[in-house]
């Protein structure tokens, strides 16, 4: 939502600390997907 991209833009350890609990809790597997063409790609 824009609420969402507004809080991350303003608070980018925010963005990472959610990416590092999604990814370190995944169970079995973890798929990260890389869109080619979008402008917000969060970047690995």
């Amino acid at each position: 939502t824009g609420a969402a991209i507004e809080t991350f833009s303003h608070d980018p350890d925010e963005l990472h600390r959610l990416f590092y609990t999604g990814a370190t809790r995944a169970k079995r597997e973890l798929h990260i997907v890389d869109p080619k063409k979008f402008d917000r790609a969060y970047i690995l």
